[in-house]
């Protein structure tokens, strides 16, 4: 049995990843410790997982962190196994001093260049159009990296010394990181990514682009557990959210999530657009969490059978949903994919939603509509098709057994335990320029 430290940022999606990755690990017998920001403590709990709290990180200005201080904490925690979030370079370094065999946690799709792959925050999809031609795909990346370099100049003189990146390479150079082998500015992860050591892809390979992945990458399936601890909706929310199961259990109705994400929400004129598709419909019903974000809209003209809560049971609803409306994240995909529930993707066009979204539609597994202009008739006949064509419902139940292969031949759990003690471990093991045995020959990645 392994102690590991699963260390987050505390944001829902890698957070609810990190809880079914720790339920398997925990049924093979190893020790998890859960360590994140605050905001995530509650849901830590009641999922049953020994927690510790680290500071939130800043996107883009200096981090308060004391490195050297969580290095301490990690190095007294002494885990086994370090799995720490992509996006908090600090703990990835503080780890490294601390000595402790480190492999990262990625809940993206793929973020780096490759032949026949398109940046992840493009629309774009291989094969389709201009765009999606070779050089298409590479003029897209050549934009990226040149506005990714400008970004960095602006910030650099902007913020000084309090920089992030700058405090990252003056660490690193204290403890003997070699970060100017494994900083890449290149791709698309802010403010960077690591060239080789190792990452668990929280996803399956199947629905990506066809590509193969970087050696230091490691598809291991995606992380839904359908039986998770929820928060506990409002008593007047949650009466709403029975009623509507028991119609849709009853066959009355049908059933649409709305599902527009924790950390972006969608706009008002969206979402009233939205609400419009679902006028006249009496044999449908819309059940849509939005947060804080409720209070800001005008539910005057709201139809009837639109449900607007605070918050609800996400997957006790996908799990009956006959479609759901999504906005492109990741993990929300992967949980519709599990439910086999066809989506309507609506997105803004932040982060990582359009290169998502060019995936799903690539496997027919819903439809893409702009978030922009899509009209409240144009919404109701695309949701009217999914919820009855035969050949999305085909493309899901593929998808669905590729996903549940990672579960039945344990791959999560055989590709720790080389972590562990296998053929990979020397590819977790802390990098230091003075032991030259554990560095990656970065000129060999792909």
């Amino acid at each position: 049995m392994a102690h590991m430290a699963c260390i987050t940022n505390g944001l829902t999606g890698l957070l609810f990843a990190s809880f079914e990755m720790a339920r398997r690990l925990r049924a093979d017998g190893h020790q998890i410790t859960s360590i994140a920001p605050s905001i995530a403590k509650d849901a830590v709990i009641r999922e049953g997982l020994p927690y510790q709290e680290i500071p939130e990180v800043p996107a883009n200005g200096g981090s308060d962190i004391n490195m050297d201080r969580l290095a301490e904490r990690l190095d007294a925690l002494s885990p086994d196994l370090a799995l720490i979030d992509t996006e908090l370079p600090e703990v990835v370094l503080a780890a490294q001093a601390a000595g402790l065999k480190t492999v990262l946690l990625n809940t993206w799709m793929s973020i780096w260049q490759h032949p026949g792959l398109p940046p992840l925050h493009r629309s774009i999809q291989p094969g389709v159009g201009w765009r999606g031609s070779s050089l298409g795909m590479d003029l897209a990346w050549a934009r990226h990296r040149t506005t990714r370099r400008l970004k960095h100049v602006i910030r650099r003189l902007w913020h000084g010394r309090r920089y992030r990146v700058a405090q990252l390479r003056t660490y690193g150079s204290s403890i003997g990181f070699p970060h100017e082998q494994e900083f890449d500015f290149d791709h698309w992860l802010l403010p960077f990514s690591f060239r080789t050591l190792p990452i668990l892809t929280l996803h399956a390979h199947e629905f990506e682009f066809p590509h193969t992945p970087r050696a230091h990458v490691h598809y291991v399936g995606p992380m839904v557990n359908s039986d998770r601890v929820e928060a506990p909706s409002k008593p007047s929310d949650q009466a709403i959210i029975d009623e509507v199961l028991a119609k849709r259990r009853d066959g009355t109705t049908k059933l649409v999530f709305g599902g527009f994400g924790s950390h972006f929400i969608a706009d008002a004129d969206l979402l009233n657009r939205v609400f419009e598709a679902f006028a006249g419909r009496s044999d449908w019903e819309l059940v849509v969490p939005l947060g804080s974000k409720v209070a800001d809209l005008d539910m005057s003209a709201k139809p009837a059978n639109v449900h607007v809560v605070s918050w609800a049971p996400q997957l006790a609803l996908l799990k009956q949903a006959d479609a759901a409306i999504v906005h492109g994240g990741i993990n929300t995909i992967d949980e519709c994919i599990h439910f086999e529930t066809p989506m309507l993707a609506c997105s803004g066009g932040m982060t990582d939603m359009p290169g998502n979204i060019a995936r799903l539609v690539h496997h027919g597994l819903g439809v893409a509509c702009d978030a922009g202009s899509e009209g409240p008739e144009a919404i109701a006949k695309i949701l009217d098709r999914l919820m009855t064509d035969p050949t999305v419902s085909s493309s899901l139940k593929t998808q669905r057994s590729a996903a549940e292969r990672y579960v039945k031949e344990r791959v999560l759990e055989q590709t720790i335990d080389r972590f562990l003690d296998g053929d990979l471990a020397a590819s977790a093991a802390p990098l230091k320029t003075s032991a030259s045995a554990c560095r990656r020959d970065v000129a060999s990645m792909p």
